[in-house]
């Protein structure tokens, strides 16, 4: 089992795999954003679409509450 330095140790995560085509210019400017960012590009893609899906969640979730 993997421990971090301080903490809990971490569980197992199961992981999946997405896979997709993208044209070079936008590959291009993702990887120079995530290179900017001082991330892999799987590390900003992941976290760039995780967090847009978290915001059209809760933007989804607020019209339903009205």
């Amino acid at each position: 089992m993997t421990t971090r330095k301080r903490g809990r140790p971490r569980l197992p995560v199961q992981t999946e795999s997405v896979s997709f085509r993208l044209p070079r210019p936008v590959k291009s400017a993702l990887q120079r954003a995530a290179d900017a960012s001082g991330k892999t590009l799987t590390d900003y893609a992941v976290g760039t679409l995780t967090r847009a899906a978290d915001a059209v969640m809760r933007r989804e979730n607020l019209k339903r509450q009205k």
